[in-house]
């Protein structure tokens, strides 16, 4: 074969762009023979990257390798040449290991390209992924059979069980192997299983093609399983492995479901006995100079194995870190002697030191325990447990108990201490009722004094009243059991409220009242007779601690935040004030400072205790500055809804003239004397009175009358044979008309939320705290009466 030193015109041209390309290429020319066949050939160009590929051999034997590789070069040639198709194959450069794919294409009716690609990286990998495959193909025997639940081999390309095997027997049953869902053959090889319908999926085909295509080729799953013969539970390893059959290029699952029950069962069990707690764990030999070798626990996840002496590490280890007093007898009683000793005469031999921790200084409380483990009682078991936490929890406990005995006294006495004040409190309004009615007995016919007695004794009544109300709000706001109210309120309203009940309290000692806000009252949702009482109860304490001709200031500034509107109050006194030490204790129940004491009012000593309590309930907050001897000042924060600016405002009644003219009342009260009250003012407002003396009574009058003969019903809650509640529900029940639309007004001294609520859903209309207001009695009924007006009954 002769080499061509020259190349034409036309294989120049056609050349030219691979001279300078980094891919490898040459071209050859085949040569005919006499009778038309392919006789030879000859490379009639190469380019400068194939020279480098075999920099170290010449052309020559290039020629000579690939026709050792290819059994004949030429009969490679002639085929490509003859089908007009390309054809690929391989070359190994054997100094380095390299291989390099030859494509080989026609160009014309007597020429050939070729072009070389190094593919070592891939060949390696292909060599490296067969290897792989058949390795994993016979992973099973390697890994051994005796815990091996079940061994699967399925082609996700293909979707079939290549190959299925069950606790060591080969499954062949076609049935068997067209189960391809792993969740299924599972639920046939145990009783129960511990795996979920979404767990399951990601063992499914689907699921495993896309873990495969985004590089995810291992993955494993512990589930719990109860075996079908013997019924124990048994704790099982799923492992999944995915690769790429080297031949076909299928991907392809080997499924491995593996026993674990006795390691993870051993691990439990080591974990329970040990716990998180203990220091070390190990065994003396006591036939080998008590050899010690133990695994110590340096915190979570960090353990270290120790050994030694024992008699020696534990010697030295209370040495130096022991903190009783009586060192030397707790190493004694460590040593080997008097472990043993003390082992012949019980089965477990317990101990206890205090140990200095050097990382933090604590002291922590260590038990020590010592048992044989084998018959010949050679071998020693030894574990030492912080039972710090064990102590603490001890002395926590104890703690807790002495605080919470603490606390009971404190509680005790303070009911005790509440309880004589609220004594005192109603005994002194009650002494003036009792002595004054006593005294008018004596001045019947003198009308002047009686009068005056009866004014006294109303002013009285209504404290005892003021201070029921006030122990009623605390006891609630106490126990949790205060609810507000929001009802549409404006701001205008409630300075001019202010006002009018503060300016006749000052006029008695001269005391200016100023009131100062901005141009902007809003109405705001809020539980309208709460935030009254607030600033009546703060405004009144104000009155009695300022002097006559003193000056007090309420000021209100208001903004708009997020349909919110944020006020700031301030109530401000030019009076006594109040001394740093009493500040702390300002809003605690019936607390008065001592210099106050000298200067008495009157009051329940609830106010601010209370103001205090329904500031917290609107989640606001109140501050005070005060000085003795300069005033005092209460600064409150609140935040409020703005009410709907298209809502209007309720009808207002009017209460003054004569309401009850031509109207039937059924009184339905057990005591006579409430009853006589009741009647009389009734009366005085010109109605017809029917009075029962309990609820039975009351429900069978109301039964026998003609329809719409009663126009209103006043109801006692608590009464014999049958209570209020009870007697409305069975009203509301009976079938005549004007049963479901009579009024129904309740009249009791429960005065809490709750039972408002139970009267509401008993078909009770209003619900009247006593004793009855006769203000409030005729607002009622003008309401009451408006509102059946308006109903067709």
């Amino acid at each position: 074969m002769e080499i061509l030193s020259q190349h034409t015109v036309d294989i120049q041209q056609h050349c030219a762009v691979f001279d300078k390309a980094p891919v490898a290429f040459a071209m050859f020319r085949l040569i005919f023979g006499k009778t038309g066949e392919y006789r030879d050939y000859q490379m009639v160009y190469h380019n400068h990257a194939l020279e480098k590929i075999f920099e170290n051999i010449g052309i020559k034997d290039i020629i000579a390798e690939l026709d050792k590789k290819d059994q004949g070069f030429l009969s490679l040639l002639c085929e490509v040449a003859k089908q007009k198709q390309q054809k690929k194959t391989y070359i190994l450069k054997r100094e380095k290991e390299r291989y390099y794919e030859i494509i080989v294409y026609p160009d014309r009716k007597d020429h050939v390209a070729c072009i070389l690609n190094d593919v070592t990286e891939r060949s390696m990998e292909e060599r490296r992924h067969s290897e792989e495959f058949q390795d994993e193909v016979h992973q099973k025997v390697k890994n051994g059979t005796d815990l091996l639940w079940e061994y699967c081999r399925y082609n996700l390309t293909t979707d079939t069980i290549e190959y299925l095997e069950e606790k060591g027997k080969k499954i062949t049953d076609k049935i068997l192997l067209e189960v391809k869902s792993y969740y299924d053959r599972m639920k046939s090889l145990f009783e129960e299983i511990g795996i979920s319908q979404n767990d399951a999926n990601r063992f499914s085909r689907k699921y495993l093609l896309e873990q495969y295509q985004s590089g995810v080729s291992d993955s494993q799953f512990n589930f719990f399983a109860r075996d079908y013969t013997t019924k124990a539970p048994l704790y099982l390893k799923l492992e999944c492995k995915l690769l790429r059959h080297p031949g076909n290029l299928d991907v392809v699952a080997f499924f491995y479901t593996r026993d674990e029950s006795r390691s993870y069962m051993e691990k439990c069990a080591s974990e329970a006995i040990l716990g998180n707690d203990y220091d070390f764990a190990g065994i003396i030999y006591t036939k080998a100079d008590n050899y010690f070798y133990c695994k110590q626990n340096k915190g979570k996840y960090q353990e270290e194995y120790v050994s030694g002496n024992y008699p020696e590490l534990i010697r030295q280890s209370l040495l130096k870190f022991c903190v009783n007093d009586d060192v030397e007898k707790r190493v004694w009683n460590n040593s080997m002697e008097e472990i043993q000793k003390r082992l012949r005469l019980k089965t477990v031999y317990r101990t206890e030191v205090d140990m200095l921790n050097p990382n933090d200084g604590t002291i922590h409380r260590k038990n020590l325990s010592y048992r044989y483990v084998d018959s010949k009682k050679n071998i020693i078991a030894v574990n030492q447990v912080d039972v710090e936490s064990v102590v603490s929890r001890e002395r926590e406990k104890k703690r807790q108990l002495e605080t919470a005995l603490n606390l009971a006294e404190q509680a005790n006495n303070a009911k005790s201490e509440f309880l004589a004040t609220v004594s005192h409190e109603i005994r002194t309004p009650m002494n003036v009722v009792l002595g004054l009615t006593d005294l008018a007995k004596s001045e019947i016919d003198n009308r002047e004094v009686l009068l005056d007695y009866l004014n006294k004794i109303e002013v009285s009544g209504k404290h005892l009243l003021h201070l029921v109300n006030d122990v009623l709000d605390m006891s609630k706001i106490e126990s949790g059991e205060f609810k507000l109210h929001p009802v549409r309120y404006n701001l205008k309203d409630f300075l001019m409220n202010m006002q009018n009940y503060v300016q006749t309290l000052c006029k008695q000692k001269n005391i200016t009242l100023l009131i100062a806000a901005g141009k902007d009252f809003p109405d705001i949702y809020v539980d309208k007779l709460r935030l009254d009482q607030i600033f009546i109860n703060i405004i009144s304490n104000a009155v009695k601690f300022t002097p006559h001709g003193g000056k007090i200031l309420l000021s209100m500034q208001t903004n708009r935040q997020d349909h919110k509107i944020n006020c700031r109050f301030e109530v401000a006194d030019n009076g006594i004030g109040m001394s740093k030490e009493f500040q702390k204790n300002l809003f605690k129940p019936f607390m008065q400072e001592e210099r106050m004491a000298q200067h008495p009012v009157e009051g329940t000593g609830l106010g601010l205790a209370i103001a205090y309590g329904i500031i917290n309930k609107m989640n606001g907050n109140i501050e005070i500055k005060s000085e003795k001897n300069i005033g005092t000042t209460f600064l409150i924060n609140l935040s409020f809804e703005e009410a709907d600016k298209n809502s209007t405002p309720k009808k207002q009644f009017e209460t003054e003239k004569v309401l009850l003219e031509g109207k039937n009342v059924l009184i339905i009260e057990d005591h006579p004397i409430n009853q006589m009250i009741l009647s009389k003012m009734l009366k005085n407002q010109g109605a017809q009175i029917y009075c029962a003396d309990n609820g039975k009574i009351g429900l069978e009058m109301f039964e026998q009358s003609d329809a719409g003969m009663y126009d209103i019903i006043f109801m006692d809650i608590r009464m014999p044979v049958m209570d209020g509640l009870e007697a409305a529900r069975n009203i509301r029940k009976l079938d005549r008309p004007d049963a479901k639309c009579v009024p129904i007004i309740a009249m009791t001294a429960n005065a809490y939320d709750e039972d408002r609520e139970k009267s509401e859903k008993a078909g009770i209309n209003v619900h009247l705290s006593k004793p009855i207001d006769s203000q409030i009695l005729r607002k009622t009924i003008a309401e009451i009466l408006q509102k059946k007006t308006d109903k067709i009954c």
